[in-house]
């Protein structure tokens, strides 16, 4: 009796299995036999919706030209990409501009590069020093000199919080030849000028090479990318994005220069795109008015309003 029982259960389990296997194999068959059907062209449509393939940025670019022309020259930097087309809108693309907190995003990748390689590990301590305090953003300078935090700890500060003592102590992990590197392997020779200025366009490359995982190996960039997701700062082109859509970015703000900066990626389902935009001298909150018309601009990027012609 037993033995039938399991006999039963066993031709069950094969039928089952068989069951599987199939429909994995048919599955797999549709796929491939679609894929076949058309060698010429990009794999990519066989998985996307031809309506989400933007490719004309028309009226969003005439928009943005009518933004740039109230402003005094050389006011904006901006530059936004569809990550599934590589389409894309700028304004002053190349215009360099003083980055601010946005330089602490290289930073992490070259830290958490340096742990590929072995030379660092996230578990790693790291002391605060006297030198290492700065009040201007985040809230480590508040910590006694001796206290120590591990890279992770450092990493998760410096892009969620934005915060400038852990930039001071990480920068302390990296030398000039990390930074190098960096910039060299991903072909970004052209990010900053003398005065270390850069442009939208040319910073958006960080993002791209984060999302394509070209640089860092793919669970250390997804995890650089949930972490700029977490970003406690919630103003400037965050508004206009839904709670529902992930907005991975970094802000950055320069009183001196009267700088301000956002730049990340829109986790738009089926149409993802990097976003940068830098503004420079302006009061706050003019700056904060630009970013809250450049908001409501975004929901354009949502509809079907903007389609291929």
């Amino acid at each position: 009796m037993f033995e039938k029982l399991i006999k039963s259960h066993a031709y069950v389990f094969v039928v089952l299995g068989l069951g599987i296997i199939l429909g994995v194999v048919g599955g797999g068959y549709v796929s491939y036999k679609n894929i076949t059907a058309h060698p010429f062209i990009d794999i990519n449509h066989n998985f996307s919706d031809q309506a989400d393939l933007i490719v004309n940025l028309r009226d969003l670019k005439n928009s943005l030209t009518a933004i740039n022309a109230g402003l005094p020259p050389n006011s904006m930097s901006l530059y936004l990409e569809y990550l599934n087309t590589g389409s894309n809108t700028s304004i002053n693309k190349d215009l360099k501009i003083w980055p601010a907190s946005i330089a602490k995003l290289p930073l992490a990748i070259v830290i958490m590069k340096k742990v590929e390689n072995g030379d660092l590990r996230l578990g790693d301590l790291v002391a605060i020093t006297d030198a290492d305090r700065d009040n201007r953003s985040g809230n480590l300078y508040q910590t006694i000199s001796g206290v120590s935090f591990s890279i992770d700890q450092l990493l998760s500060s410096l892009l969620v919080d934005s915060d400038n003592t852990a930039q001071h102590m990480l920068l302390r992990q990296i030398n000039v030849n990390d930074m190098q590197d960096l910039i060299s392997q991903t072909g970004l020779d052209e990010l900053a000028d003398a005065q270390g200025k850069v442009s939208a366009k040319q910073f958006t490359g960080f993002l791209r090479v984060l999302f394509e995982s070209s640089y860092l190996q793919i669970g250390n960039s997804e995890k650089i990318l949930k972490l700029l997701s977490q970003s406690t700062f919630k103003d400037f082109l965050s508004q206009g994005i839904p709670d529902t859509v992930t907005f991975a970015h970094k802000y950055g703000e320069d009183d001196p220069t009267k700088t301000y900066i956002d730049s990340g990626i829109v986790y738009l389902p089926s149409r993802p795109y990097m976003l940068t935009v830098m503004l420079q001298g302006m009061a706050a909150r003019h700056a904060e008015s630009i970013a809250n018309y450049l908001s409501i601009l975004q929901p354009v990027l949502r509809c079907s309003a903007i389609t291929q012609q």
